[in-house]
């Protein structure tokens, strides 16, 4: 039975070590600022809380092409969408290392 035991802890330290290294090596994004300007065909939007190593609120969104733009929480035309649930925004995953700040030089 001790044996068992130790095999199966090992193993869970194993998987658990592993699944760790995974999720710190996942990129998130930082706004650093939002545009209040209204965004067009929108294919995902995000809210970003803050945290510890990103400490603005802001909405990200990101458009059809492929764009990011960093959107101010206040925004009348994002907050009409919200309102009316025609834009889900869940939150951004919070628990991570690794960040990518940006700017408005990086959305254009």
């Amino acid at each position: 039975m001790g044996k068992s035991l130790g095999i199966w802890l090992l193993t869970l330290a194993v998987v658990t070590l592993f699944s760790a290294s995974e999720v710190d090596s996942i990129k998130l994004l930082c706004c650093m600022g939002g545009n209040p300007e209204e965004v067009h065909n929108i294919k995902k939007c995000f809210e970003q809380v803050r945290r510890v190593d990103c400490n603005y609120h802001a909405f990200l969104i990101i458009t059809n092409s492929g764009n990011t733009r960093c959107v101010e929480p206040g925004s009348p035309w994002l907050k009409e969408l919200i309102n009316t649930g025609k834009l889900q925004c869940p939150h951004v995953i919070q628990a991570k290392r690794r960040f990518e700040v940006l700017d408005d030089v990086d959305m254009e």
